[in-house]
């Protein structure tokens, strides 16, 4: 037994590595399959349809939300999926509950909203990522993926959502 249990932790160790790797280049592919789909898009509806398409694949999660200001600061676009379908409604930013992330700019990934006492942008949330689009300095929206489970997201879902964001930011733009 105690024979086993030294060739049992390389066996381990190999498995473990080896499921790093398939994980990062499944991130890599996502990120290739980002720029060939995202950028060729027509408008930003299409854009937002497209990425929210992308999302929902790589991440196994419909609950997924797109702000965007406008050029005036004022309205805010709002791109959500009911029953598989894109909704945008234009709303004022004045007093919307996503104007204090939009103010802070920064990233925010909350394991188990129920324990941090973060309330998500859907109410079956459990986990989420919440990523601000930065052009120039200034963040002129938020990309916020939820799941229904708790620590659904990693510390590499965080990096490419970043690179992601970083992108889209700029194309939208």
């Amino acid at each position: 037994l105690r024979e086993l249990a030294a060739y049992l932790a390389s066996s381990v160790e190999v498995a473990a590595t080896f499921s790093e790797m398939s994980a990062h280049l499944r991130r890599l592919g996502m990120l290739n399959d980002f720029a060939l789909t995202i950028s060729s898009a027509q408008n930003l509806d299409q854009i937002a349809r497209r990425m929210f398409g992308l999302l929902t694949r790589a991440f196994s999660t419909d609950l997924i939300a797109l702000f965007l200001k406008s050029s005036d600061g004022r309205i805010l676009r709002d791109y959500r999926l009911f029953e598989g379908k894109l909704n945008v409604v234009s709303i004022s930013v004045v007093d919307h509950p996503i104007q204090p992330l939009l103010k802070e700019g920064r990233v925010r990934r909350i394991s188990d909203s129920s324990r941090d006492g973060f309330v998500g942008i859907h109410k079956t949330a459990r986990s989420e990522l919440i990523v601000p689009l930065r052009y120039r300095g200034q963040a002129t929206g938020v990309l916020v993926i939820e799941n229904t489970q708790a620590e659904a997201f990693s510390q590499y879902d965080e990096h490419l959502m970043v690179v992601m964001a970083s992108h889209l930011a700029g194309l939208i733009e």
